[in-house]
Formats: C-alpha cells, structure tokens, sequence
C-alpha cells in the first residue's frame, strides 16, 4: 500500500485558525480562514488485491477524533462522552446501574469505563455488576 501513497488524493477541510492580533493576543477568527489537506482510508480501497466492509452502529463502534479540545464535534471531549456512554449502556444491559454523584439515576454520559481486560463489548460484566449501583466516576476492572 505504501507503494500508492503519492497516488492517493487530498481532500480540502476548511478550518478556523486562530492567529495573534497585533498585540500578540490569541484570536479566534469568525469563519474560516484556512485549509487543512487530509487523506482517507477509502480513497486506498481501490489498491487492495482483498477488501471486506462491514455494517455497524455507529454509536458502538465509531468516534471520530478530527479537532482539537473544545471544538465541540469530533473532539476529544465527544470521544470521551461517547465510550462513556456506550459503557454505561453495557453496564446497564448487565443489570447494574450508574448514579450521579447526588445518588439520581444518570440519563447523561458520565465518567464510566470497563477495562478493556475485563470486557471488550458488554460480555462477561454481569458478575461483577448485576444488582450493583456505582456512583460516577466509574472505574470497572
């Protein structure tokens, strides 16, 4: 595949740029005022001699991390919120619950994580959280 690096294309992302003002302070612009050149993955699927694609959720197998902190798309904040979320789901599936810190039944994503040594995808997590309640952060390992 390194073989057709240079043959595959670039694809144009117009980004907000902060720049200095003429006092040196950090300016963030109003629109856009720059590019950002990016290659794709499936723009290499037509140099593969075997391709296989598969359908999934979105929600439970994809986050994309494409801005920097406080963006508020595709941050490392919405990463965040998204493997919390897709946690606490499998916790719930298993019978456990997450509380918020005031003791409520949490409905938003909170800080929730099971180790990845202790189940990939919601599997084996009944034993060690059925009929439990876990305040939130949750740490599950």
């Amino acid at each position: 595949m390194v073989q057709h690096l240079s043959d595959l294309p670039y694809h144009i992302a117009k980004k907000k740029i902060p720049s200095a003002n003429e006092q040196g302070v950090k300016t963030p612009p109003s629109s856009e005022n720059g590019w950002k050149l990016e290659m794709f993955i499936f723009d290499a699927f037509c140099y593969s001699k075997k391709m296989v694609a598969f359908e999934c959720l979105r929600e439970e197998e994809f986050s994309p991390l494409k801005n920097a902190s406080g963006a508020g798309k595709d941050c490392p904040e919405t990463c965040l919120a998204d493997i919390c979320r897709l946690h606490t789901k499998y916790i719930v599936k298993a019978g456990g619950t997450i509380l918020e810190e005031k003791g409520e039944a949490a409905f938003k994503p909170t800080l929730v994580e099971i180790s990845p040594h202790l189940s990939y995808a919601g599997e084996n997590l009944e034993s060690h959280v059925k009929d439990k309640s876990f305040t939130a952060p949750v740490y599950i390992q």
